[in-house]
């Protein structure tokens, strides 16, 4: 039966007139003979779809049709028939008919060669109609000797991949292909399990299960599962059949007489242990190529087909223990695309985009990207908007290539590995996607950016982690496409700057450098090479690809622009653990295009064990005062211990007014004096000029810090993206802005955007809070448990608030901190 309740009715007839239907593949079953006009005496198979029964009328005959040869007196049997979620039929059975109608391409086309008897096993796919043989195949009886004849078929089965198994007694030269009972033990003839791939060419499979007995081992039933899990049943003579530790019954009860029942299980392990190294691909629509590793057990044979013209397998066809099937893929010209690869009856799936990026459209970059060599990064993709949006990711690596990253779905653990050079995903409403890559510390670290398309109102960011530490920091998505970006250094002490830097044009880039000490004074210049769609990272002192003028000096590098051209930069910033041969890593942002509006910085933290150092640069020609008022959480302004590391004064004060130069710096760190008091806030800026900066906060005792972004933007709505699974926890800081009590209505959302929960936050006038967003006990939400999600903070009406994602990860011994970007419909 099939999904619409239409069922099927095979067998065999030497009947001539059964009631066939128009226009189906075999209207006629017993033909004149042509020589002498007579009827031909012959079995004939046929195939009888019924409509459902229904109370009107019951069934009524969909189509019929007569299966099998055409001109001989031999006999064609048919004792199995499968039907797959389209309603095409599978029809499997014996045939003694040289002129069987089988179909170019297909497994095998030819039975019974150089004058042997056709004994062959039959396998036909009709189509829902059948008006059309989609394929069809003979299955033994290939070899001149005739040894590899196949007789007395019975079911057929599919598996979730639409691969094809069948069951018969086969001779003693049927091929066999990874068999579990590698050399046959059978008497006269065994039980034959073999599979098919879902196009009818290839013998992904096979094997006999038997024993010496007196006569035969005879097949009587067959299952498969979606997995392609083998189950059959049959009789044995024998005493010696193959049987597992623990069965039911491993000995036969009365041996040399009797036929005895068995039942057997075949699991898809059996032909690779363990599986591929990847499930699927995803890549572009140029033309590419790959390489898959295969784990197979020594000795273990397989065979590697494509099942798509436009992939071609150029080596690794067939091999037998551990190797690689390497291919190529064809340019695609037209819509977006999926083939597949069949090895050793595993399926591994290539998707390609199509060739053009129809509706999509630039909407930001990720300047790093690092995989494996000790690095992994996850990639969050979030819509934003109120209806569903397509995201396409792009990936590059350091020569502008199209690395292969492997890649999971943190979402979806059980789909597997998938190397990807591009992803396309649909995200409802309010949905998110968390994709992660990594790789063994012992494979070259792979190094690139990434690029995001869409047709809707979607954003994201990516974390890097180094993975022997668990140290993370945040990638935002740049926007922006400016003249020059602006990167504050600090090469001092035990901390050091690097730079991840991408060339985002498809023509090659020279990025012009000018660095300033903190004073605004050029103390050097150089250039960066950048290939086409290329990329670099390294710090800044590093003598091959950096600057000696950065070593242990404060200041600034402005990287230029190239005209016509876009570039995407990123600071990274490494300090020291103490008492540690680690060192905690954190990104930077790069300044472009700083208004004279200030800011806020929507968390701060000093004193019980933590300190937060702030770095204001003024990135205008002409010097400029900069005031920093410190808010604690109650809204009141705090007096807080202040030191200026650039001329070592220290001070207690709640605000600070200091003079910048034109492109100087000033960095002011929120002391943490010891005691068990901790005083956290919000802070203030505002500015007579150009002015821009960022924050560090730092937990002393391990080390760990995370960066606070100035924040400029004043939105109806505030997005936070959170995953309180496995070792991850998310917070918040959240600042009211205004000079008057606020209410912040939230909305939670799983990742498939379907609403979980409603709270609110309240915040006296430019008061501030932090909390985990499990926390009940201190503001958070028992929705969020367990969860991956987002939630939303709406601005109340006539306010401005300023919110910030905080991000932990529990390490051996403690905990890793990072900030989360909060975006804005």
């Amino acid at each position: 039966m099939d999904a619409s309740g239409n069922f099927y009715l095979v067998g065999d007839t030497m009947a001539g007139k059964l009631p066939t239907t128009a226009g189906v593949i075999q209207p006629v079953g017993v033909p004149l003979d042509p020589t002498n006009g007579v009827y031909v005496t012959a079995w004939r198979g046929f195939v009888a779809k019924f409509t459902p029964v229904t109370s009107a009328g019951g069934a009524s005959l969909a189509y019929a049709t007569y299966l099998g040869g055409h001109t001989s007196n031999l006999g064609d049997y048919i004792s199995g028939i499968a039907i797959d979620s389209s309603s095409n039929a599978y029809i499997v059975g014996y045939t003694n008919s040289t002129d069987f109608p089988v179909t170019a391409g297909a497994y095998s086309t030819v039975c019974g060669p150089n004058g042997q008897t056709c004994s062959a096993a039959h396998v036909t796919k009709l189509n829902p109609t059948a008006t059309a043989i989609l394929w069809s195949t003979f299955v033994g009886s290939a070899k001149p000797d005739g040894s590899d004849a196949v007789y007395s078929t019975g079911p057929i089965q599919l598996d979730g991949n639409g691969n094809v198994y069948i069951m018969g007694q086969p001779g003693v030269g049927f091929p066999m292909v990874n068999p579990v009972e590698p050399t046959p033990t059978g008497g006269d003839q065994q039980v034959l399990i073999a599979e098919l791939d879902p196009t009818g060419a290839n013998l992904l499979f096979s094997t006999t299960i038997g024993s010496k007995g007196l006569d035969s081992t005879v097949p009587a039933g067959l299952a498969v599962d979606p997995a392609g899990t083998i189950y059959l049943a049959g009789n044995d003579s024998g005493a010696n059949l193959i049987t597992t530790p623990g069965a039911f019954q491993t000995t036969a009860g009365a041996s040399g007489c009797c036929y005895h029942g068995f039942v057997a299980k075949i699991a898809p392990a059996a032909f690779l242990t363990p599986p591929l190294s990847a499930e699927a691909a995803s890549v572009g629509a140029s033309a590419s190529g790959g390489s898959i590793q295969v784990n197979a057990a020594p000795g273990s044979s397989w065979e590697a087909f494509s099942n798509s013209a436009w992939i071609t397998i150029t080596s690794g066809a067939s091999g037998s223990g551990s190797g690689a099937v390497t291919f190529t893929i064809s340019a695609n010209s037209g819509g977006a695309r999926s083939g597949t690869i069949d090895i050793g009856g595993q399926i591994f799936t290539v998707t390609q985009e199509s060739a053009s990026a129809s509706g999509l459209t630039f909407a930001g970059s990720m300047a790093q990207v690092a995989s494996a060599g000790g690095w992994d990064t996850s990639f969050t993709v979030v819509n934003l908007g109120s209806t569903q949006g397509e995201a396409r990711l792009n990936f590059y690596g350091d020569s502008g290539g199209t690395p292969w990253l492997p890649f999971t779905y943190t979402q979806q653990p059980a789909a597997g590995t998938t190397l990807a050079s591009t992803f396309d995903e649909t995200l409802a409403a309010g949905a998110s996607l968390i994709l992660d890559t990594t790789g063994p510390a012992s494979q070259p670290n792979a190094e690139g950016w990434a690029q995001l398309l869409t047709n809707g109102d979607i954003n994201g960011f990516a974390i890097f982690t180094y993975t022997s530490s668990g140290q993370a920091a945040t990638v935002p998505l740049e926007t922006r496409n400016a003249a020059s970006y602006l990167l504050a250094f600090d090469n001092t002490g035990v901390v050091s700057t690097g730079l991840a830097i991408a060339n985002l044009a498809p023509s090659a880039a020279n990025v012009n450098v000018v660095i300033r000490d903190d004073t605004g004074a050029q103390i050097g210049q150089g250039s960066i090479d950048l290939p086409a769609q290329g990329h670099n990272s390294f710090m800044l002192t590093d003598p091959t690809y950096g600057f000696p003028k950065t070593a242990n000096v404060r200041g600034t590098v402005e990287f230029d622009t190239p005209q016509n051209g876009q570039i995407s930069v990123m600071g990274l910033r490494a300090n020291a653990i103490p008492n540690s041969s680690s060192f905690a890593v954190t990104s930077l942002p790069a300044l472009a295009g700083v208004g004279t509006g200030g800011g806020i910085f929507p968390h701060f933290v000093s004193g019980g064990g933590w300190q937060t150092t702030f770095t204001l640069v003024n990135t205008g020609s002409a010097a400029a005062t900069a005031n920093l008022n410190f808010i604690g959480d109650s809204g009141l302004p705090v007096p807080l211990p202040l030191s200026y590391p650039q001329t070592g004064a220290v001070s207690t004060a709640s605000n600070l007014s200091q003079s910048i130069p034109a492109g100087g710096s000033l960095i002011v760190v929120l002391q943490d004096l010891g005691g068990p008091t901790t005083t956290s806030g919000s802070a203030i800026l505002t500015t007579t000029g150009n002015i821009g900066g960022f924050a560090v906060f730092r937990y002393d005792p391990t080390g760990q810090e995370a960066v606070v972004p100035l924040e400029v933007v004043n939105a109806p709505s505030y997005i936070l993206v959170f995953d309180d699974t496995g070792i991850l926890s998310t917070g918040l800081a959240l600042a009211n802005v205004a000079a008057k009590p606020a209410v912040v209505n939230v909305i939670m959302r799983d990742v498939t955007g379907a609403q979980i929960g409603t709270g609110a936050i309240s915040l006296p006038a430019q008061g501030h809070t932090s909390f985990m967003l499990t926390d009940t006990s201190n503001g958070g939400w028992a929705f969020t448990e367990n969860v991956r999600g987002t939630v939303e903070f709406v601005t109340p009406l006539g306010g401005q608030i300023a919110p910030l994602g905080l991000r932990a990860a529990t390490i051996p011994g403690g905990f890793t901190i990072t900030t989360i970007p909060v975006m804005a419909p």
